[in-house]
């Protein structure tokens, strides 16, 4: 799949010429199916919008529709004018409340925002329901074409938008018991952030005793499932505890996946004193803007957890007295996580309250639409609408 950017779509759109004739509308939908469905990328979350003026003029196409149906995890149907026919707009949408009605084009304009709005809280919706992204059989909960006043949603960590590494200590003293705990502490952890991905929240592990290993990269796994599965089987290391051989292997995958626009974040678990410097490395993380949170675990040393979280020390470091105690931190540990990616934590009380949908619409810049210039085509007659 070529892959583009807002401004090159923006002008292949402003190139498009209109290409008259009948309303094919059944046509079209095959070839989506066929022609433009096999190019998106597997795992990723797939909306197909639909605008059109009149009647199709051929027989509907049911095979055609329950493709559609079931390649994309969302179609919005938008008809323009008093010629549409509704029966049409529900073959092209998701259900009734995926359909969006203007009298004229001029009118479209005003729509962008709640067809965007809508979308993106409907994504956030099904996707908080979904196992992984491409799992088509959840229903949404926030569909119509204005949003509705709150969705409920599990806790979790919703928005966020960055690169999340764990650093693991694999020493000794751990012990595999412990290790267990601290493999079932971050599979529940991640459980709760349900953009995991390339478009949300890539995750990173690295387990360390003499030497750090990298378990997981950040451009490994593209989807929750995969992901968690992969940490299932990280065995544990034994050994000594060298963290700071760690944290400048971190520096280096923080490097390698470096992204402008991202939120860099890492979580330093780890139960003893480092027997190499910690100070140096950690220096470096922060200037490269990594937020780092230190864990302690049992009779860790707070003077190191110092030396290697970011300030204030109140909010970056965490301690626990064993690992089979560390479950109790991981709501505290997920919402600072949740705040340094700039995302929107949702507590288990705010769960059941419900949240106001305009807070789950992602902040990014969205493309703004020129006005439309018309004019009539002196040979049909037909009103003409350009860019």
């Amino acid at each position: 799949m070529v892959e583009h950017s807002s401004d090159e779509i923006a002008d292949v759109v402003h190139s498009i010429h209109q290409m008259r004739s009948g309303t094919k509308s059944y046509s079209a939908l095959r070839f989506v199916n066929n022609n433009l469905y096999p190019d998106l990328r597997e795992n990723s979350f797939k909306i197909l919008i639909t605008m059109t003026d009149g009647d199709a003029s051929e027989d509907k196409d049911i095979e055609a529709i329950q493709q559609a149906r079931s390649n994309f995890n969302m179609m919005i149907a938008a008809g323009v004018g008093e010629k549409v026919n509704n029966d049409t707009l529900e073959d092209f949408s998701s259900s009734q409340d995926y359909i969006i009605n203007v009298n004229n084009f001029v009118e479209l304009k005003s729509t962008i925002s709640s067809i965007v709005e809508n979308t993106c809280s409907g994504i956030d919706a099904i996707l908080s329901g979904m196992e992984e992204p491409g799992d088509t059989t959840a229903a949404p909960t926030t569909t119509s074409a204005a949003p509705s006043s709150s969705t409920t949603l599990a806790p979790g960590c919703y928005k966020a938008f960055g690169g999340l590494a764990f650093v693991l200590d694999g020493s000794a003293s751990v012990g595999e018991t412990g290790f267990a705990e601290l493999q079932r502490f971050l599979l529940e952890l991640i459980k709760e952030i349900p953009n995991i991905g390339n478009d949300g929240v890539q995750v990173a592990i690295i387990q360390y005793n003499n030497q750090p290993r990298v378990e997981i990269n950040f451009e490994d796994y593209s989807n929750k499932k995969d992901l968690l599965d992969a940490i299932t089987f990280i065995e544990y290391l034994d050994g000594n505890t060298r963290t700071g051989a760690a944290l400048e292997t971190l520096s280096g995958l923080f490097v390698e996946a470096a992204r402008p626009d991202r939120k860099k974040v890492g979580v330093v678990i780890t139960d003893g004193r480092s027997q190499d410097d910690v100070t140096g490395p950690s220096e470096q993380l922060r200037e490269d803007g990594v937020s780092l949170f230190a864990v302690g675990v049992g009779e860790a040393e707070y003077v190191e957890l110092r030396e290697i979280a970011s300030q204030p020390t109140d909010r970056y470091i965490l301690s626990v007295n064993n690992y089979a105690s560390i479950t109790q931190i991981r709501e505290e540990l997920l919402s600072k996580i949740c705040s340094a990616a700039e995302g929107l934590y949702i507590s288990a009380e705010e769960s059941e309250a419900g949240i106001e949908d305009d807070l789950l619409i992602p902040d990014r810049k969205l493309l703004t639409t020129p006005a439309f210039s018309r004019e009539v085509d002196e040979t049909s007659g037909e009103m003409e609408f350009t860019l």
